[in-house]
């Protein structure tokens, strides 16, 4: 497990500073305490904001109010005390520890003496001052900062790494004592002194808040119009990895429409070669591959965070930033937790951490938008930009990453009050704030239950708990119960579930935290992406694994609620991706639109399908070698200058591969695969599927042209590794199918241009094992392409509704073979060939269909996801 922060293990090279041989008088220790005196006199203007140091180091660990009222009581003494010395009464700014290090190798003006007194002084003294230490350790360390003064050898390197090493040792000790163990995950403990009232009450509504959203029909506050609503999610187009970054931004631009006031808060990652913040003459911009943001700052604040036993308090910032359609997206940037891709663990953080911390980053600036006193070291940067965000009276939860908040604001607002942290107002409007968690896949969930060893799962798991809930985190696991057990007590198995944040929490050997289960436990809905998909997670529980219990609750309640995924058709349509098409492609592709005769469509499609084969997967193909051929050679050449991911597309090809002539692609049926090349999508079955039909296609075709297949795909979650799904295609190609048949395989990997390829299929190809809803299928519906694939999910919910009849599919309940996908393949292939004017009425059906986010009569996904979250449809404008 990894570890960061100051606070390191310094100790197996830490001296004692207890010492029964070398008794230390006290005229002794007076004449050191007046040497470290006289040297804090002499550097005033620098010691004033280091006297801070013990405060800032200390509150971290989460000391009694007793003691740190104590500590705080020393510290301000002597800073008072410096400050009438030297006239000066400036005592806020607050140096951490790499700051006293820059200072030390700027400060050409000062003497290293002066400088190891001052670290020292901050370090040794944080120690002495905290009160945990023996009185001979005290009369030590008094002595050794006399010493360190005087002993000009030492270089200041050498002063800075001792008081970070006495910085450790009380501190990290101090905060180990409030920890509580629970079957291995040490959670802290607050022992601060509360309002018992509203302790008790507190405790209450914890107890009550998953059991009310379980098993009760939700119940969400009435909420106007004119009152803001955050999104907050991990991905954001163009910063995405998979189909999630495509939602937020269309929900948030489609509430737009609606007057609704959304703006949609995202990490900044900052990754070599991807992402990068610049900052320049005071002005901030975010480059995430081709796109640059312009940014303005709008607050600073300090998060406390736990690695282990060790505290470390985090800066975040805060930049907004308004995109061309008028979308605001809200960065929140640390350094720490988002250097690296979206997913997966960076050189610092684990996967879960970096999403437990964006999450009460959110969290914190809700607060600071109802309560600005309650938010550690909040510094408003730009009043007008940071008061143009106007606080949450709602939020939408996209996934497990954003899961946490619900249980933040269900569970440690209300303790925050108790303590005297939080406004009642603020407490109440958080506690009660309307939630709904967004469900893109369910088999993703955020938990820690798949870490290494069992030591490494509990430092997590303590790790996301503490920093989520701080000192209130024990208090709060002990009561976050679901009833599970309480309500069947003849199923032991529900022992199990019967906590939210730690489920298996009595089994020291698989208890672990779930973030998707805060999400569907504690949100007023939870809403998967298709109705299909939302039984299929609730009557499957290979999609749902350790969290159908819960989904089954909130079925029977009726606050599970599938709602497909829009997708706006007049953007996605041909004319729409007109100019995406020729940027990623050089090709001027043919435009029709649903008003366009059919016979317009077929001829545009038909000329669109030969263009793309001929000036783009030919020359593409030979990019590299060239051509002898001088037309030839001008497409090649036009290609050359396609810039993006088009343009680090590869064009997999097995040895001795010869294409069809551009002559066959006339009289050859198009089906085209575009998608993740992850094992939901079916890859390996597609791959065995071709094998079949290619196979068996004299018997079932005769005479007639084989089909060309265009696959293409990235790799899966941004690991920049091959993945196995590549090779089922390169192993059809190469070993499974005969050459000639190989030839008509053509295999492009990475981002390919989605929109160009459907748009120039006769039919788009859906083999997913599972969807929880699926956009290339109505993507393709918008570019007039038929779709062939699995009755699963969102892909049941999409093709062939309301007497359309635009796609074949498999059959629904049935486990997805290669027999089955071939056998809609031929069904789907038997239609084009034998029935030309069927298909042509399938073009027409999936050019005439509607996914978009807001329809005619305020029906809509966005229209139902504002419903949900407690506004009133007939408030809503009637947009279209």
């Amino acid at each position: 497990m990894k570890t960061n922060g100051v606070f390191s293990d310094f100790s197996k090279t830490v001296p004692s500073y207890a010492s029964s041989t070398n008794p230390v008088t006290q005229q002794q220790e007076q004449k050191g305490k007046n040497k470290v005196l006289d040297t804090v006199k002499t550097v005033a203007p620098i010691v004033i904001p280091l006297a801070a140091i013990p405060v800032t180091a200390l509150v971290t660990h989460k000391l009694s109010k007793a003691n740190l009222s104590e500590l705080t009581s020393k510290v301000a003494t002597l800073t008072d005390d410096v400050a009438k010395l030297t006239a000066l009464t400036e005592q806020r700014t607050i140096l951490n520890t790499n700051t006293v290090q820059e200072g030390i190798q700027t400060a050409k003006k000062s003497s290293e003496d002066i400088w190891k007194a001052l670290i020292l002084a901050a370090g040794l003294g944080t120690a002495y001052k905290a009160g945990d230490l023996s009185d001979d350790d005290k009369k030590t360390v008094t002595i050794k900062l006399a010493d360190k003064i005087s002993d000009s050898s030492e270089t200041s390197h050498a002063a800075l790494r001792e008081a970070q090493q006495s910085m450790a040792i009380s501190g990290n000790s101090l905060l180990t004592k409030y920890m509580n163990n629970v079957n291995g995950i040490q959670l802290l403990k607050c022992n601060e002194s509360k309002n018992e009232t509203k302790y008790k009450a507190a405790i209450e509504q914890i107890k009550k808040a998953a059991p009310k959203r379980l098993y009760e029909a939700p119940n969400v506050k009435p909420i106007s119009t004119k009152d803001t609503v955050w999104s907050v999610t991990s991905e954001f187009r163009p910063i995405m990895d998979g189909g999630l970054g495509s939602v937020p931004p269309a929900v948030q631009t489609n509430a737009n429409k609606l007057k609704v006031d959304m703006p949609t808060f995202i990490p900044m990652y900052q990754q070599k070669g991807v992402a990068n913040f610049v900052e320049k003459d005071g002005k901030y911009q975010y480059k995430y591959a081709d796109n640059v943001f312009d940014l303005e700052k709008l607050a600073t604040f300090k998060l406390d965070t736990y690695q282990g036993t060790k505290a470390k308090v985090e800066d975040v910032e805060i930049y907004s930033t308004t995109l061309p359609y008028g979308q605001k997206l809200i960065f929140i940037k640390n350094d720490t937790y988002f250097n690296g891709p979206i997913y997966n663990t960076n050189e610092k953080t684990e996967e879960p951490e970096k999403f437990a911390f964006f999450s009460k980053a959110v969290y914190e600036f809700a607060k600071a938008k109802m309560d600005e006193r309650s938010v550690k070291g909040l510094k408003v940067a730009n009043t007008s930009a940071f008061d143009e965000i106007k606080a949450p009276k709602a939020m939408i939860l996209n996934d497990w990453q954003a899961s946490p908040i619900a249980a933040l604001t269900r569970y440690k607002a209300p303790l925050e009050n108790a303590y005297g942290q939080l406004t009642d107002t603020a407490a109440r409007n958080l506690s009660e704030m309307n939630l709904i968690t967004i469900g893109h896949n369910a088999m993703y969930q955020g938990s820690t239950r798949d870490n290494n060893n069992d030591s490494q799962r509990k430092e997590v798991t303590s790790n996301i708990l503490n920093t989520l809930f701080d000192n209130f985190a024990y208090d709060i696991v002990d009561n976050a119960t679901t009833e599970a057990f309480a309500r069947n007590t003849n199923d032991a198995g529900l022992k199990n579930l019967d906590n939210v944040l730690i489920l298996n929490k009595d089994d020291a050997h698989a208890n672990h935290t779930n973030f998707l289960n805060m999400g569907i436990c504690l949100s007023d809905y939870f809403h998967p992406v298709s109705k299909n998909y939302a039984k299929e997670i609730v009557n499957d529980g290979k999609l749902s694994g350790e969290l159908r219990w819960a989904l089954t609750q909130r079925d029977v309640a009726g606050s599970l609620y599938g709602i497909i995924n829009g997708n706006d058709f007049h953007t996605l349509s041909i004319e729409g991706k007109h100019e995406d098409i020729k940027k990623s492609t050089t090709l001027d592709f043919a435009k029709y639109s649903k008003v366009s005769s059919i016979d317009d469509v077929m001829k545009a499609r038909k000329q669109n399908k030969e263009k793309f084969y001929t000036d783009f997967i030919l020359p593409f193909s030979m990019k590299d070698e060239g051509s002898t051929d001088p037309e030839m050679q001008k497409k090649i050449d036009r290609i050359k200058t396609i810039k993006g991911n088009t343009a680090k597309l590869e064009f997999v090809k097995n040895p001795g591969m010869t294409l069809p002539s551009a002559e066959e692609i006339k009289n050859s049926p198009v089906l085209a695969s575009v998608g993740r090349l992850a094992n939901q999508k079916g890859i390996d079955i597609l791959a065995d599927a071709i094998k079949l039909l290619m196979d068996r296609w004299d018997t079932d075709f005769p005479g007639k042209n084989k089909p060309i297949f265009y696959l293409a795909g990235g790799e899966c979650e941004a690991t920049g590794t091959r993945q196995p799904n590549r090779e089922f295609i390169e192993k059809l190609k190469n070993e499974k199918l005969s050459k000639e048949d190989s030839d008509r395989v053509i295999f492009m990997h990475g981002r390919a241009p989605m929109q160009a390829i459907a748009g120039s299929a006769d039919f788009f190809l859906l083999p997913s094992r599972f969807e929880p809803c699926g956009l290339t299928q109505t993507e393709a519906f918008a570019l007039a392409t038929p779709v062939i694939g699995s009755a699963v999910g969102g892909i049941v919910d999409t093709v062939n509704r309301n007497g359309k009849e635009n796609g074949v599919l498999t059959e629904k309940g049935k486990e997805l073979t290669p027999q089955a996908l071939y056998e809609a393949m031929k069904d789907g292939l038997k239609i084009y060939f034998e029935q030309p004017e069927k298909y042509t009425n399938m073009v027409n059906d999936a050019l005439q269909e509607d996914f978009s986010w807001i329809q005619k009569g305020k029906q809509g996904p966005v229209y139902d996801y504002l419903e949900k979250l407690g506004m009133n449809r007939d408030d809503l404008p009637d947009v279209q």
